[in-house]
């Protein structure tokens, strides 16, 4: 009896999917979908978490071909070698004394490969674990480290230049052999959201940031940076192979590019918790201002508009705990410092000049979110501005990294200068350029931002109307243009109300106009007969 056409196809698919070499080990992590838009010259890793542990993974291939199909001859082949009885990369064919890199607790990662072909050859790039595979493919921004840069026929290999590619992942041997997964990557213009990723709301900010303006912010691996996925202890880091692949990102300066060309860099750099000693500065705003491009149409430089991602604070007026929530805002084009928060702690209260504790809930204080439209403070008390300063135009000076600076200038300093209503001054102050805060909550540690400050200031003790003007100063002691500021500040018996301004109306009566916590409200008392 013949077996009917549907049930035989229905078999052969239920086969099919019984079958180990479909049970799908092989999965490309990364690049990852957000991340498939690359700088042109990139080197990246081709990245696979297995579900769960696989017993002898065996031997991957990984291939690029140019265009949108895994057809024709492929511009890149790497391939593993492992272990024919494990299936796994074994230590031997490691480089355990490469002196270009730090290497932590065995990480396994194809920059240490040294068999076969040598440490210089870069078909043998890639490392397979039980848990995971890793390719390095190499692009030519690293060509003269570390490589011969050169194919299986001897010759140098071409520079990934602008277009699409299709990454093509092959298991050879174990128990990957016969899967195939498949992956388009794009190389040429990029747009980025830039940012420091600690504490874990400013990454979380940058993300969403580059997710609502069509940005790409950078979560994979760069080649020469990694950890292992199930052991942050167990790492790799090679300076020579990442900053360059991250300086690219962000200002692709290699010559030969199609399109990819520093007058069109494209970036937005949230200015939060970055000191001389981060990426974010060293690497990315460094990047922008070499190349002269920190006042370019292109370039926006973010802050939080309270001065930070999220901050919990105690109430004076109510006694309450309050969050207090911050978006990333765009510096104004015309000026180059921005007051965002000012503090007002009562008498006895401690205020820190350039400290803040994001979670401080004993001190009580009364939060100013828009200082420039006016602080309201009670004769004696204390108060503290926050802001934050763009990046100004300077040199850069080169590391022994490559791409990695010295940012060799920039707003040190703030002077702020109170006058009363008929111009005295009443205060004058130079304060440093140099927030920290704690992480975590209760940490003697501290993080330093270069780029922001908090102004702690004496309020004055008589009731009335004053000024407060911010003007920064460069690392020199130079005046910087508009790097100006000023702050209406009144000062009263009630930390909430103004001195208010009184109308007498045509018909009768008293208009009395005040501000509270930074709003205008209006008061009409009636004439009664």
């Amino acid at each position: 009896m013949a077996i009917p056409r549907i049930l035989l196809v229905l078999a052969v698919l239920l086969l099919v999917v019984a079958s180990p070499a479909s049970a799908g080990h092989l999965i490309i992590d990364q690049p990852g979908f957000a991340e498939t838009n690359l700088a042109e010259f990139r080197d990246f890793y081709v990245y696979g978490i297995f579900d769960g542990t696989v017993e002898r993974p065996g031997d991957i291939r990984i291939e690029l071909f140019r265009g949108d199909t895994a057809r024709g001859t492929p511009v890149r082949v790497i391939q593993s070698h492992v272990d024919p009885v494990t299936g796994s990369t074994n230590e031997s064919v490691m480089d355990a004394s490469y002196p270009n890199g730090t290497r932590r607790n065995g990480a396994m990662v194809p920059d240490l490969i040294r068999a076969p072909g040598g440490i210089r050859d870069p078909g043998n790039k890639v490392v397979v674990t039980n848990r995971y595979y890793l390719g390095l493919i190499q692009g030519g921004v690293t060509k003269d480290f570390d490589t011969s840069y050169q194919g299986p026929n001897g010759l140098p290999l071409a520079d990934l230049t602008a277009g699409n590619y299709t990454i093509a992942v092959t298991g050879i041997s174990g128990a990957c052999t016969g899967e195939r997964v498949n992956k388009t990557v794009t190389l040429g213009l990029t747009s980025t959201a830039l940012g420091r990723f600690s504490p874990q709301e400013n990454m979380d900010t940058i993300v969403r940031y580059a997710a609502a303006t069509d940005r790409h912010v950078y979560l994979d691996w760069f080649p020469g940076f990694f950890t292992d996925p199930d052991n942050s202890s167990v790492r790799f880091e090679s300076p020579q192979r990442w900053t360059p692949n991250n300086g690219i990102e962000v200002v692709n300066d290699r010559p030969g590019t199609h399109a990819d060309i520093p007058a069109v860099a494209n970036n937005a750099l949230l200015i939060y918790n970055i000191n001389s000693g981060s990426t974010t500065c060293s690497v990315e705003m460094a990047a922008i201002l070499r190349y002269h491009l920190e006042d370019c149409l292109n370039t926006t430089f973010l802050h939080y508009d309270t001065g930070e991602p999220l901050f919990t604070y105690r109430d004076a007026a109510s006694g309450r705990i309050r969050n207090l929530t911050g978006i990333p805002v765009p510096f104004p084009r015309t000026s180059q410092i921005v007051p965002v928060r000012a503090e007002i702690l009562m008498p006895g209260n401690d205020s820190r000049e350039n400290f803040f504790d994001p979670h401080d809930i004993a001190t009580p204080r009364t939060i100013e979110s828009h200082p420039e439209e006016g602080i309201l403070a009670p004769p004696g008390s204390r108060m503290v501005i926050y802001g934050a300063a763009r990046p100004i135009a300077s040199s850069v000076t080169p590391t022994a990294t490559p791409y990695r600076f010295t940012v060799d200038n920039r707003i040190g300093s703030v002077r702020s200068v109170i006058t009363d209503n008929r111009g005295r001054v009443i205060a004058d102050s130079r304060h440093e350029m140099n927030l920290s805060r704690s992480y975590p909550t209760g940490s003697p540690n501290r993080v330093f931002s270069q780029f922001e400050f908090g102004i702690a200031l004496p309020v004055p003790n008589t009731m009335g109307h004053y000024q407060i003007s911010l003007a920064g100063y460069d690392m020199n002691g130079q005046p910087v243009s508009d790097a100006t500021a000023m702050i209406p500040l009144t000062v009263s018996v009630s930390p909430r109300v103004s001195l208010p301004h009184c109308i007498v109306l045509p018909e009768g009566g008293l208009l009395l106009a005040g501000r509270s916590s930074g709003i205008t409200r209006w008061l009409v008392i009636h004439a009664t007969s």
